[in-house]
């Protein structure tokens, strides 16, 4: 496992050696929050749809992950995507996260964040 992540949380090596683009593919659907995080960091321009992705498979720790991509990820379109994933989840769990993304320095993931937790308030 600590060889994936090294692996896929290497951006710059996914443009020479294209079969790690399988391995963070793969890294999506099992592993740890951690492990995933790395995953959709390391697929570069499709981030914002591993994260979809994250939460169409189901995969297991899908919101712990979703979680810590709102919280820690420099990009803006990945919060963004991870405050709309986590509304489809549909898991309570996830309002503490989303609240403190109301705060995020991006308009789009606090209006993500916002929305988010409206169709929270609608589910519960």
């Amino acid at each position: 496992m600590t060889q994936l992540a090294t692996r896929v949380g290497t951006t710059t090596l996914l443009g020479h050696r294209p079969g790690l683009i399988d391995a963070a593919a793969a890294a999506l659907a099992s592993g740890t929050p951690i492990l995933r995080s790395h995953a959709v960091a390391a697929l570069g321009g499709i981030r914002a749809a591993a994260v979809a992705a994250l939460v169409r498979l189901r995969v297991p720790d899908a919101l712990d992950t979703a979680c810590c991509l709102l919280r820690d990820n420099p990009d803006d379109a990945v919060r963004e995507h991870a405050a709309w994933a986590l509304a489809e989840l549909a898991d309570r769990a996830a309002a503490g996260a989303l609240r403190a993304a109301l705060d995020d320095p991006s308009e789009f993931v606090r209006t993500a964040a916002a929305g988010s937790l409206a169709v929270l308030d609608r589910t519960a």
